[in-house]
């Protein structure tokens, strides 16, 4: 287990046709939660990334899954910005700072070397940090969502229509058109809604088995950040959401807790919210649930 404590946090390349970012003050936040980066595909809005890890000075980062993507990525395709992506978060290792990359679907390769420590550099199943004085649960959740039963042919058609939306949505900002944002329609759908909110019930009883209050996952691609009740108990769900469509990000410091943090296309904080606390949320769907983001993608 690892602590972070409480106190206030301490103070290239990219591609050849976007400017690099800018060098200034840096933002120092304690705790910083990627996932679903997707590094390797075409999927990836990589230049917002760039811009905005230039822009803070996290004391930890959580990278929950999905960084890179070893099932799609090629060797043809690698741009400047993914490599600075890399070399930005490896820098971090390298400086000192805490990083914790735990395993995703795309990455079963690396899944049969965790747990594994290189360095500041850890990678992990799923992990358990102390945060603010809370123990907070980061795991991936695909293998909480394959616990959701769901008949095989429902849930390979289920990734086909989100695959073939993801290829629309690309297509159409490549020649320029405007945004269709089919992935962000898709999970707006009822029937992926539904979905949706079965993966979230799912993550808040895991940590109540564990017999924790916070659960901080990716995996689905839909920011989100509510208060779940589970009998008795009230779970925070936090969900960092995707640089595939949502560009977002989870943030904590010590000052205002946890926030979620939605960028827009040059890496600027577009919107935010302070995520609710079990402590002070009721503990009940409907008035009690506190959601931040809703559960379409931006576009």
């Amino acid at each position: 287990m690892v602590a972070i404590e409480g106190e206030e946090g301490m103070a290239g390349m990219v591609d050849s046709e976007a400017p690099p970012p800018v060098p200034g003050p840096r933002r120092a936040i304690d705790v910083l939660v990627l996932s679903d980066i997707h590094l390797g595909t075409g999927h990836c809005q990589a230049r917002p990334l760039v811009a905005y890890l230039e822009g803070v000075a996290p004391r930890c980062v959580v990278l929950n899954g999905d960084i890179l993507d070893l099932r799609e990525m090629t060797k043809t395709y690698w741009p400047d910005t993914h490599a600075a992506i890399l070399a930005r978060l490896l820098g971090l290792a390298q400086e000192g700072i805490p990083v914790h990359y735990v395993t995703g679907n795309p990455a079963d390769a690396l899944r049969a070397i965790a747990p594994l420590a290189i360095g500041r550099l850890q990678l992990h199943h799923e992990v358990v940090l102390e945060i603010g004085g809370e123990q907070v649960l980061f795991v991936h959740g695909d293998v909480i969502e394959h616990g959701i039963r769901l008949p095989q042919v429902l849930r390979r058609m289920g990734c086909w229509l989100y695959h073939s939306a993801r290829h629309l949505d690309r297509i159409s900002r490549a020649c320029g058109w405007r945004s269709l944002n089919l992935v962000g329609r898709l999970q707006r759908s009822p029937r992926v809604a539904a979905h949706i909110e079965r993966f979230e019930q799912a993550c808040a009883g895991h940590a109540a088995a564990r017999g924790l209050s916070t659960i901080v996952t990716g995996h689905i691609h839909t920011p989100r950040a509510r208060v779940i009740s589970q009998g008795a108990s009230a779970i925070r769900y936090l969900n960092s959401g995707d640089w595939v469509c949502s560009r977002s990000a989870l943030e904590f410091c010590a000052a205002d807790g946890w926030n979620l943090r939605r960028l827009d296309e040059h890496g600027q904080v577009l919107a935010d919210g302070a995520a609710p606390s079990p402590a002070s949320t009721p503990a009940e769907d409907g008035p009690g649930v506190g959601d931040l983001a809703g559960a379409g993608a931006s576009s």
